[in-house]
C-alpha cells in the first residue's frame, strides 16, 4: 500500500479537505487522515503527517490518534467514503511486469531499507524462496504422529 499512499499524497498535494477543515481539525491531522485514506498503515501515515516524531513517539500516538478521531461519526463517514472510494476507483493499479519493473528501480536507486524491502518483494514474486524437489521412480511413505497410540 505504500505505494498507493505515496501517488495520494503527490495527486492530493497540498491540498486540504475542505470537509475536514470544517470539522476544525489541523492540518497534520487531516494529512493523517488522507494517509490512511490513500490506504496507509497507521504507523507511517503518522510519522509521514508529523514529519520530525521519533518513531517510539509515533508507536504511541499513532493508534491513540486514529482512535480518537474515529470516535467523532462525520471523521468516520470521511474516512469510509475515501478510503472506499479509493478501492472500487482501480482494483488493478499495475500489471505484474509494471510492479517488477517499479521494483526494479527501487532496487537500483532507492534507499537501504526501501531496497531490502524491494529485493524480498521481488524474490516472493520470482517464488525464489521456493524449495522444490523432484522425486521419481516408486517411493512408499508412510507418515506417523509421534505420541498418539493407534489402539
Amino acid at each position: 500500500m505504500w505505494i498507493g499512499a505515496i501517488f495520494y499524497a503527490r495527486m492530493c498535494g497540498d491540498c486540504m479537505d475542505d470537509e475536514l477543515k470544517k470539522l476544525g481539525l489541523t492540518e497534520k491531522r487531516i494529512r493523517f487522515l488522507q494517509y490512511l485514506a490513500a490506504g496507509e498503515s497507521v504507523e507511517p501515515a503518522y510519522m509521514k503527517a508529523y514529519e520530525n516524531v521519533k518513531p517510539r513517539t509515533a508507536r504511541c500516538n499513532a493508534y491513540r490518534l486514529k482512535k480518537e478521531l474515529l470516535s467523532k461519526p462525520e471523521i468516520k463517514e470521511w474516512l469510509d467514503k475515501h478510503y472506499a472510494g479509493r478501492e472500487t476507483e482501480n482494483r488493478l493499479l499495475l500489471t505484474i511486469d509494471q510492479r517488477k519493473e517499479v521494483l526494479a528501480k527501487i532496487i537500483m536507486h532507492g534507499k537501504p531499507m526501501e531496497k531490502i524491502k524491494a529485493l524480498d518483494i521481488y524474490n516472493k514474486m520470482e517464488a525464489v524462496y521456493e524449495r522444490r524437489t523432484k522425486v521419481e521412480g516408486d517411493v512408499a511413505l508412510t507418515f506417523g504422529w509421534a505420541g498418539e497410540d493407534d489402539g
